[in-house]
Parts: structure tokens; C-alpha cells; sequence
């Protein structure tokens, strides 16, 4: 269960990093890529990531509540 855990504690960092990675590359090429489309991509997948980090952190939740209900005592 620990493995688990700190399986789902790894992508929700590796999401982090991914995110803030995204968020550099809007504010750094914001000018190059106007005219192209490739800043809303990037605006898109931005969003994308933060949703999944919430998804992350409401699994995260239910483990914890779920593992705490089971314990006896």
C-alpha cells in the first residue's frame, strides 16, 4: 500500500514540474508563437495538467480516508 502511495506522491510531483515547465514556456514564447496557434495549445495543456493534479489529489484523499475507515479500533 505504501508503494501506492508514494506511486501516486511521484506523478502528482512529476505533474508539478510538468506544469510549471508549461507555464515557462507561455510566458517565454507568448510573442514567438502568437500567430500560430501554439500558445493556446500550450494554454490548454496547462489547464489539462492542473486538472489532473486535482484528479491526483482526490485520490490521494480518498486513499487515506479509505485506508483510515478500515483500520480497526
Amino acid at each position: 500500500m505504501y508503494d501506492a502511495f508514494r506511486m501516486r506522491s511521484g506523478i502528482s510531483h512529476s505533474l508539478m514540474f510538468l506544469q510549471g515547465s508549461v507555464s515557462n514556456l507561455l510566458k517565454v514564447d507568448a510573442v514567438t508563437f502568437q500567430e500560430t496557434g501554439f500558445l493556446r495549445c500550450l494554454a490548454d495543456l496547462s489547464r489539462q495538467v492542473r486538472a489532473l493534479q486535482t484528479a491526483v489529489g482526490r485520490l490521494k484523499v480518498r486513499h487515506c480516508s479509505f485506508v483510515s475507515a478500515r483500520r480497526p479500533g
